[in-house]
């Protein structure tokens, strides 16, 4: 007989508990930056002050999120609310990205699908990120349709 809030099952309760995480989605409150080119000076490469600033604040509220650090790959989504268009929207996701290595996957190497909306703030809103991403738990060649599949595999091999 189990006490009151305590599982029947000890290792069923166990086994839900060690499945690895599949997704998580963040809110992030910061006025995004675009990723600035990186600058030479005094002999060495040197990434933008206020690109560092940003990435570390991104990295402080993703720690401040507790995310999990999530394997395999990924497909991500990230809707910026930006104050000012100052930059093309694949800078900001790259500014991000980066940010999130070793906090919400290990490396970015480990996306394979995203999606990134830009948006200008207006009536209101403040800037921010929505963010989020989740395992692919399929390769994009088992998702497509065995016909389809089977037309690929036909073809013949690009050099």
């Amino acid at each position: 007989m189990s006490q009151v809030g305590q599982p029947e099952d000890v290792t069923a309760a166990k086994v839900v508990a060690a499945a690895p995480p599949a997704s998580w989605t963040v809110t992030l409150a910061v006025d995004p930056v675009p990723k600035g080119r990186p600058r030479m000076g005094h002999g060495h490469v040197y990434t933008p002050e206020r690109t560092a600033t940003f990435e570390n604040t991104v990295r402080w509220l993703l720690r401040q999120a507790h995310i999990p650090v999530l394997e395999g790959d990924l497909a991500v989504t990230m809707t910026f609310w930006v104050s000012r268009h100052g930059s093309d929207w694949d800078n900001y996701a790259k500014a991000v990205c980066d940010a999130t290595n070793g906090i919400g996957w290990k490396d970015d190497r480990q996306i394979k699908e995203a999606h990134t909306y830009l948006h200008k703030v207006a009536g209101g809103v403040t800037p921010h990120i929505v963010f989020s991403a989740r395992v692919l738990l399929r390769s994009c060649q088992e998702q497509c349709p065995a016909g389809v599949r089977n037309r690929l595999a036909q073809l013949p091999a690009t050099p």
